[in-house]
């Protein structure tokens, strides 16, 4: 299964989007901001987000296989 992050100020805007989309196979968290507590960046490989925010939790997503900005 795909786990899809999402950060970004809107993050609830598109995981409402790509939830109305029916993909199968994925698990999404959306989040506004960095995340300051435990939750576990190295297992998301899709991260989409504003460039400033996802650049700076690059080294902690370890799966990572697909970035995209927006």
């Amino acid at each position: 299964m795909n786990q899809l992050l999402i950060l970004s100020r809107d993050a609830d805007k598109y995981a409402s989007l790509i939830g109305q989309a029916g993909l199968r196979h994925i698990e999404l968290s959306a989040l506004q901001k960095i995340p300051e507590t435990s939750l576990s960046l190295s297992k998301f490989n899709i991260a989409l987000g504003e460039p400033d925010l996802v650049r700076k939790v690059l080294p902690d997503l370890r799966a990572l296989q697909w970035a995209q900005s927006t």
